[in-house]
Formats: C-alpha cells, structure tokens, sequence
C-alpha cells in the first residue's frame, strides 16, 4: 500500500469511499458495557473489507465472535463508529505529516452494528473479508466467529485545514469502483 495516493482533497465522498476501499483495518467504537466504564465509548482496532477487490459496496464487513467485548457491547446498544486514518499507509510519512495534520484524511463512519443472517450476503462478506485478511480462514472454531456489518448513516472527515465535512451518503454510496480505481489508482 505505499504507493496509494487519496483523491483530491475536494472530492470529499470519493475521499470517504477510497479510504473505505484501500485501509485494512480501523477502530470500532461501541458503548461499553463494562462495569467500570460503563456508557462510556469504547474503541477497539478491527480488521474489515467493504466487500470484494472488484465490488466494493462502502459497506464495513466484519468477521467477529461474541467472545469480544465490541460485541457484548453492541448486544445492549448497537450504535457503532468506525474510525479510519490515512496514517495506516506511507502516504502521510512520505509527506512529514502527523497522524493529527488535517491532510492526513481521518474518517468516522456512524451506523449501527448488524449480525449478517441472509446467506448470499454472508458469503459475499466472507469473500471479502478472507481476501483482504487471509489469517481470518485459521481463527479457531470454538470461538464462533460470525459476519456482521455497519451500513453507514453518516461519515465526518477531515482531509485538509478548516474543518471537517459531512459527507453527503447518496453520493458516497454513488461512487464506485472504476472511479476509484481508475482516478486513484497506486502509482
């Protein structure tokens, strides 16, 4: 992933998609539910994929047991966030940014949690998810890992100095790949 380049700083829901897209793994906030934070947010680093290298959807995809506090959490409330940062890539340290330096795009996807049932989108998801994170095919059985997902209702980013920007869902959802793929491309 060295080679990824984000999208014009103005392009702010083909920012959101391509950084959806490209990252492998963010932060997934819950309310807790532990005793001693309990009502509390509660941030927890998660590998997903938005779908296949060819169909990406703008759908965050997990692979996920109940064992994991994220979903004890989601259990009494399913409202989530996903947290993504460009500092997951060399893009950001190749220009001398801070993880915090507003051109180091940051993006909070807001939904809520669901634990996938219809059988065509589980095998859609597990398609997804074990190629971008072949590791996922070996978790142990005895931990009945599931698929679940956040179809995003709103997302923040920043991408640039002045503020961040709520993006606006149809067309995030409209963007697809061959405009990622094509305009964003790796070098």
């Amino acid at each position: 992933q060295a080679d990824a380049q984000p999208p014009p700083i103005k392009e702010k829901e083909a920012t959101a998609r391509w950084m959806v897209k490209t990252m492998t793994y963010g932060v997934l906030s819950s309310i807790s539910t532990m005793e001693k934070t309990a009502g509390k947010p509660f941030g927890n680093p998660y590998s997903y994929a938005d779908g296949t290298a060819t169909n990406s959807t703008g759908i965050l995809y997990f692979y996920v047991s109940d064992l994991d506090q994220s979903m004890k959490d989601f259990e009494a409330n399913n409202a989530a966030s996903f947290t993504l940062t460009e500092a997951e890539l060399s893009y950001c340290m190749d220009q001398g940014y801070d993880p915090e330096d507003p051109p180091c795009a940051r993006c909070v996807l807001s939904g809520d949690f669901e634990k996938l049932t219809d059988e065509d989108e589980i095998a859609f998801a597990k398609e997804g998810l074990f190629a971008k994170h072949p590791k996922m095919r070996t978790w142990p059985e005895s931990h009945d890992f599931y698929f679940g997902k956040i179809v995003p209702t709103s997302i923040w980013l920043i991408n640039i100095y002045g503020g961040a920007t709520d993006v606006d869902m149809k067309k995030y959802f409209a963007v697809t790949d061959a405009e990622i793929d094509e305009k964003f491309a790796s070098a």
